[in-house]
């Protein structure tokens, strides 16, 4: 099992050295005109908003937040790896999946609230700092609900349609069918999750209550900004979450073989 999370970890850190910039965009795109009815701000696409971050702070702009990202990453790792091992255990996959995502998102929240403020705040905290800033604030699992049923949810959908695609698609080569395989599931699963996703992210960056309940949330951005609102960022979570899910379970795949 041990083999199983080690190499869950390294494939789940190695794309983010390159797909940092991307998920930067796409949290800022979820953000921008929040609470505003459409054409009351400037809109930037995701080309434009990855253009204007490197104009205005360089290549660092690009990473903002890339050290709480690593901490998640290890997170991430652990639920691959007992994903994995679960196929030894009598247990449905689908419950398993759910509920390693669940327990992911509530333990990886504070860190990814850190995340999300360091990539939209003006100023940057350490993970140290961030810490000690969330609890004297009582804050550390602002969200945490939330977090959780989101990754629940992404993992309930994103590992089974894997497999199943993979099982669909065995007569394909092997880089072929992990490809397509994880496109399917990553396209699902960013579709189904992108409007609890952006409440996420919405949530972390504000200090006050103004979101309450799941459907009061949803109802309240679709009157002010149209259903697309809950849409906001959904290209740039496809452009991301895409070749992330790519590379990691083929990474993972390639570890689980050599090793």
């Amino acid at each position: 099992m041990i083999k199983l999370i080690i190499s869950g970890q390294i494939a789940s850190t190695l794309p983010w050295f390159f797909l940092n910039p991307l998920d930067v965009a796409r949290i800022k795109l979820q953000a921008q005109g929040e609470l505003q009815t459409h054409g009351s701000y400037k809109k930037y696409g995701f080309y434009g908003m990855l253009k204007n971050l490197y104009m205005q702070e360089g290549i660092k702009g690009w990473y903002r937040g890339f050290v709480p990202i690593f901490f998640l990453c290890q997170f991430n790792g652990v639920r691959l790896g007992l994903y994995e091992h679960t196929r030894e255990l009598p247990i449905p996959r689908i419950i398993s999946a759910f509920c390693l995502g669940s327990i992911q998102g509530f333990v990886g929240s504070p860190f990814n609230l850190i995340k999300t403020r360091n990539m939209l705040g003006e100023k940057q905290v350490s993970i140290t700092n961030g810490l000690k800033m969330l609890i004297q604030q009582k804050m550390v699992f602002k969200g945490a609900q939330w977090a959780s049923a989101r990754w629940g949810v992404n993992s309930l959908v994103q590992l089974p349609i894997f497999d199943f695609c993979v099982h669909k698609f065995r007569h394909l080569p092997e880089i072929e069918k992990v490809i397509i395989s994880s496109l399917c599931a990553t396209f699902t699963m960013t579709t189904i999750g992108q409007p609890l996703d952006l409440l996420i992210t919405r949530i972390y960056n504000r200090q006050d209550q103004m979101y309450g309940s799941l459907l009061k949330s949803i109802k309240l951005i679709i009157q002010v900004e149209g259903f697309r609102g809950l849409y906001k960022g959904y290209v740039a979570s496809v452009l991301t979450f895409g070749p992330a899910s790519f590379t990691q379970l083929f990474i993972f795949q390639y570890l689980l073989d050599s090793l």
